[in-house]
């Protein structure tokens, strides 16, 4: 049965599941990153835009009946316009965060086991599995946080001009990051990184998120990983106790 797992130091988002009496733990959140947020602000520009006619529907219902007719319908005219505008602002300022992180983020789902960790991310069309001990082998498996190379690419790639006045919408780009997975298979007790090892290493993108999304799930990724771990085997032989003062009475004493 899966249960919240809360443990002193771990974030509040995202949150872990775990079923301790198997061994296994989930991870599972909606992820807003630079690309919904981007989405979130074009389409609070069409909902701004579509609140004009609401504008103007709402203020031929308020002003009243005037004569001449003329009068009424410029009365209309003026709210309509000082409707708009500030409603305008309005969507356009406080609209984008809460459409990328509801409507548009996208699913991630981490799975990891005593014997398997698997995740599905927007990255790839079906999930990736890896098994932990492939072969009989233990297969060491760390989280990490790389650049994101395409929010690297894609603000490159916007003349200056846009860059210039889109300031305060390029701080996704500037802080985006991938979450990875960092595979080391071979022979050596420590694995500190890529640079200290010995084997061979592989990393395997998870998906593109902020910083500090990033830097929540390593810390939740290697709870789930301590946690799932199987506990090591002992190859030790039980040890049989003798009793030296029998076995030398048996034999005629100890010389």
């Amino acid at each position: 049965m899966y249960e919240r797992f809360i443990r002193p130091g771990m974030p509040a988002w995202p949150s872990m599941m775990l079923d301790a009496e198997n061994a296994q733990a989930v991870i599972t959140a909606r992820i807003p990153n630079w690309e919904t947020a981007h989405r979130g602000r074009l389409a609070s520009g069409v909902f701004a835009l579509a609140f004009v006619p609401v504008a103007f529907l709402a203020s031929a219902i308020l002003v009243p009946p005037i004569d001449p007719p003329t009068t009424r319908w410029g009365l209309v005219g003026f709210a309509t316009v000082i409707a708009s505008m500030v409603g305008f602002w309005v969507l356009k300022d406080n609209l984008p965060k809460p459409l990328s992180r509801i409507v548009f983020a996208r699913r991630l789902k981490i799975y990891v086991a005593g014997d398997v960790v698997a995740f599905r991310s927007w990255f790839y069309d079906d999930g990736i599995r890896m098994d932990r001990f492939p072969g009989g082998e233990p297969l060491a498996i760390r989280p990490s946080v790389a650049e994101d190379p395409e929010a690297a690419e894609y603000k490159a790639s916007l003349p200056l001009d846009d860059r210039k006045e889109q300031g305060a919408n390029l701080h996704e780009l500037e802080t985006s990051k991938t979450l990875q997975l960092v595979l080391r298979s071979g022979t050596g007790d420590r694995f500190d990184g890529e640079n200290d090892y010995q084997g061979s290493v592989r990393t395997i993108p998870v998906a593109s998120m902020s910083k500090e999304t990033a830097e929540n799930l390593v810390g939740l990724i290697n709870v789930a990983l301590e946690v799932t771990t199987p506990a090591p085997r002992s190859t030790a032989r039980d040890a049989v106790g003798l009793d030296l003062d029998m076995v030398a009475d048996g034999r005629g004493g100890v010389t």
